[in-house]
């Protein structure tokens, strides 16, 4: 039954912003009426955060599953944005929802009674994953990230917060690209595109040592998963 609800309110967030949505358009959406779904969610907020939460709890478990393939550290650093980029473009107008709050803190707690809830989620999720439920720093996730790039002599540690910065400028920009043709796939694919290729322009005179080989290719970290 939660699953009907949190599907509820990804679907309605593909036409419409996310604070104009009522539990009683969600259950609407579900299929069922507003007292049923109020055994599951006690506000709109708690229905937003499951949302939220089950979003990036699909990053987490597709990360961990490429950790146990992906040894090099920044091809690591490459896959976690790749990720990112296609449940976020799958999903723009709920993934701007949560790019735009000053205050994560709110959708991680609830991270604990989203796993309640689905168990074989957690179990999926690795446990550099399941650490980020105790650090919810936008800056020290990404520090955290980059800092076995750092180790392996990727980075130097005082161009992280540069990096980390200009990431995050060019997800946004891309993230609202998306949002303005949701319904196209083929648009998400080319934003996906561009992000790489921005993105590596950045980072490229950063590098202290060449990068393993095919990984700063003209398309994505792995041409064959986008």
């Amino acid at each position: 039954m939660t699953r009907y609800f949190i599907d509820a309110v990804k679907k309605l967030a593909e036409d419409r912003p996310i604070a104009s949505i009522t539990l009683r358009d969600v259950a609407g959406q579900a299929g069922f009426n507003s007292a049923t779904l109020y055994r599951y969610f006690t506000n709109m907020e708690q229905a937003i955060r499951f949302a939220l939460f089950d979003m990036i709890s699909e990053m987490w478990i597709e990360d961990t599953r490429r950790e146990q393939t992906l040894t090099d550290p920044l091809a690591q650093y490459l896959s976690l944005w790749e990720v990112q980029c296609q449940v976020a473009f799958a999903n723009p107008g709920l993934f701007l929802s949560f790019f735009l709050m000053d205050d994560k803190q709110p959708v991680y707690d609830a991270g604990l009674s989203y796993f309640a809830v689905f168990p074989e989620r957690w179990e999926q999720v690795g446990p550099r994953f399941r650490a980020q439920l105790e650090n919810t720093s936008f800056q020290k996730k990404n520090q955290n990230y980059l800092k076995p790039c750092v180790d392996a002599g990727y980075l130097q540690e005082e161009d992280l917060a540069l990096l980390i910065r200009d990431a995050d400028i060019l997800f946004g920009g891309m993230l609202l690209q998306v949002l303005r043709r949701p319904a196209k796939p083929a648009h998400a694919k080319e934003m996906t595109l561009c992000f790489f290729d921005c993105l590596k322009r950045t980072l490229r005179p950063m590098l202290q040592k060449d990068p393993p080989d095919g990984l700063f290719s003209p398309d994505t970290p792995d041409k064959s998963r986008v």
